[in-house]
């Protein structure tokens, strides 16, 4: 049987791509509104960069957590936690799902422990 932290990894891998694929379509959409002198694009332009970087950080975390579930589960719930504060509410739903399996990660780590 599988490790619970081993399947969170795949999830984890989930929510870090969609978060860099969000990053990317908003990062393509703030230079459409820097096109058209939309006011805020540059915010959502920084925006976008720091999703993009948070998604590296969450599929990061997702390779590492198949070898030490404590630091992978970890860096996916500060790549969940920082995109949601950070860049805002399109990355919630990548958020969401680091949160989710970051969690799951910590919590099946120590339930080996007890």
């Amino acid at each position: 049987m599988m490790a619970l932290y081993k399947r969170m990894s795949d999830l984890g891998m989930v929510g870090g791509i969609l978060g860099f694929i969000m990053g990317f379509v908003t990062l393509i959409a703030s230079g459409i509104g820097a096109l058209l002198h939309i006011t805020g694009s540059v915010e959502l332009f920084h925006s976008s960069w720091v999703a993009m970087l948070l998604g590296v950080v969450g599929i990061i975390g997702a390779v590492v957590n198949r070898g030490e579930a404590l630091i992978g589960g970890v860096t996916m719930m500060v790549a969940g936690s920082l995109g949601v504060s950070l860049v805002g509410g399109f990355y919630l739903i990548p958020s969401i799902i680091l949160l989710i399996a970051g969690l799951v990660s910590i919590l099946d780590y120590f339930r080996w422990w007890f």
